[in-house]
């Protein structure tokens, strides 16, 4: 089932998110399971990041092996994202 991911970062900044997009983004496009990203400002500060995947085992795997080793501390800021299944994705093309 594809599934929702929503991930805030309050230490996100748009620096930091133009470095992954550069580290990540072809591999994003090519890795098994993704369909679409998104992200930018909160106005209470930080970031946030919305990806959609094909599985949860997708998103888990695509996750700890490209995004965790990149985190300044090895591990994510805030809190874990939030994850919600979907029923229906449509994607203009």
């Amino acid at each position: 089932m594809a599934i929702l991911v929503i991930a805030n970062d309050p230490s996100g900044t748009p620096e930091l998110s133009a470095m992954f997009k550069e580290t990540l983004g072809h591999k994003a496009l090519e890795a098994p399971g993704f369909i679409f990203h998104t992200d930018g400002p909160v106005a209470s500060g930080g970031w946030q990041i919305v990806d959609a995947w094909e599985t949860r085992e997708d998103f888990e795997r695509w996750f700890a092996t490209e995004v965790v080793p990149l985190m300044p501390s090895g591990a994510p800021a805030g809190p874990p994202p939030q994850i919600f299944d979907l029923e229906t994705v449509t994607v203009r093309r």
